[in-house]
């Protein structure tokens, strides 16, 4: 063999051991809490671990339907360190149930 193919030929198989070393190396490792056996995962993530982004925070502002001064009144009932964040003071949005009981037991109007 001319000395040429044999230096392809090393570096052809140094090469390739390469790679197996390298295949050999991957954490092969299969998370089994994704087929209902295993370990529980390692962090454990609560609500208040998180806070709305600033839009978020606007956008539920606007769907409560809240004025701003109760939002205000919220703030500072609550104070300045109200657990999950500005979202904290906005009042739940009303649903369709409770606008029509009020709707219902409204007084009607007269026009005299």
């Amino acid at each position: 063999m001319p000395r040429r193919d044999r230096y392809i030929l090393a570096v052809i198989v140094l090469g390739c051991a390469g790679a197996l070393v390298a295949q050999y190396q991957v954490n092969r490792r299969v998370d089994n809490s994704l087929y209902g056996a295993g370990s529980a995962p390692s962090i454990k993530y609560s609500r208040n671990t998180s806070i709305a982004m600033p839009s978020e925070v606007r956008y539920a502002e606007i769907r409560s339907g809240a004025l701003p001064s109760e939002l205000a009144m919220n703030r500072a009932a609550m104070g300045p360190l109200a657990s999950g964040g500005n979202i904290a003071y906005v009042p739940p949005q009303p649903t369709w149930t409770q606008v029509r009981q009020q709707v219902a037991s409204a007084p009607p109007n007269r026009q005299s």
